[in-house]
């Protein structure tokens, strides 16, 4: 059976500087900057998110099925050269996949009880918190009211609806990604900005 990624999240952005203080305290964290090119579109009339992305310097390409805001969507990954990774966009763009974006977030990584959490902050200041743990499909409902829990020990209030979470995606599309069409001119600004 494939892995699921359980994944809540929620909004930090004014709240930002206080969780990393507390999570600082509970774990250790990890800094990573990411890069990514991120493909949305449509196979066999399901919803589908393909990111090719270079964090720290370490390349990967990753596909996650499923409704975009769900909290349960099956996840691949592969490892990826920074090269391949410029090679993969340059050829999900040509397939057609729209509303393809390219996007720069910080992250600070933390492990509390077995969850991954994922303080992540755009270039703008928007910023927005993970609970992430892989699951079997048959174990989500069981696990997820320990990520729940997680939150709420943390004084985070989660996005509830798909609709929630859209709008603050499209705030954050809009204040700071830009659009990859897979010309000369975008690949190349795509691999600048991999190593800044």
């Amino acid at each position: 059976m494939p892995d699921i990624e359980l994944e809540l999240r929620g909004e930090c952005t004014n709240t930002f500087d206080d969780l990393k203080a507390r999570l600082d305290v509970l774990a250790k964290g990890r800094h990573e900057r990411r890069v990514m090119v991120m493909f949305f579109g449509e196979v066999a009339g399901k919803g589908v998110d393909i990111r090719c992305r270079v964090t720290n310097g370490v390349g990967e390409i990753v596909a996650k099925m499923g409704e975009y805001h769900a909290h349960d969507r099956r996840e691949v990954s592969v490892s990826a050269s920074a090269e391949q990774v410029v090679g993969f966009a340059k050829m999900f763009a040509a397939m057609g996949f729209s509303n393809a974006k390219v996007g720069t977030r910080e992250m600070w990584k933390y492990e509390i009880d077995g969850i991954e959490v994922a303080l992540v902050r755009g270039m703008s200041g928007l910023a927005y918190i993970e609970f992430e743990k892989i699951v079997l499909p048959d174990r989500v409902d069981e696990e997820r009211p320990s990520l729940e829990s997680l939150a709420e020990r943390l004084e985070v209030t989660l996005w509830k609806t798909g609709e929630e979470y859209y709008a603050f995606c499209k705030r954050l599309t809009d204040d700071e990604d830009w659009k990859f069409s897979g010309s000369e001119e975008d690949v190349v600004k795509f691999e600048k900005s991999m190593y800044v």
